[in-house]
């Protein structure tokens, strides 16, 4: 798993820098789906398997994306606090799955309803982030119009 998020990290960057937001958002989307998917299937060969090579490429969307689609959305001005502040939401959404997944397995003997909410929550995650880019982009336009400054390409005034 570690070393698939090794390259995944890179390889992830790379393709947000490359394709853009919506084909990285979309990737990152369907390999956390997928991990999902396998993860439910653990008394199998191949479920440990693919899970691990498609989680290790879904978690990156946490670390990877966040920034990326800040800067391209926002520009750089503030980046620190606004990526900070969408970090600390991830790590309270992790605190809570942890205590959550806990609990269910305890309720249900098994993580399968655990991954089923991870494929869920997955699928809510591409759906938001893909709908930020439209809303950051109308966001922007409507306080230029209202006469905030206007960035640069670097997200300076």
């Amino acid at each position: 798993y570690l070393a698939v998020v090794i390259f995944a990290k890179i390889a992830l960057g790379a393709i947000y820098d490359r394709w853009g937001m919506k084909v990285g958002t979309i990737l990152g989307t369907v390999a956390s789906v997928l991990a999902g998917i396998a993860l439910c299937f653990p008394a199998t060969d191949w479920g440990p398997i693919i899970a691990c090579l498609f989680f290790g490429f879904a978690t990156c969307m946490g670390t990877v994306a966040p920034p990326i689609m800040v800067v391209k959305e926002y520009g750089k001005k503030d980046l620190g606090t606004v990526t900070g502040i969408v970090t600390a939401f991830e790590m309270f959404g992790a605190a809570v799955g942890a205590v959550v997944s806990g609990i269910m397995f305890d309720a249900f003997l098994s993580f399968v309803p655990v991954w089923i909410m991870v494929i869920v929550a997955s699928a809510l995650m591409g759906i938001t982030l893909l709908a930020s880019i439209p809303a950051a982009r109308k966001l922007v336009e409507r306080r230029i119009a209202e006469g905030a400054p206007e960035l640069d390409a670097e997200g300076f005034e």
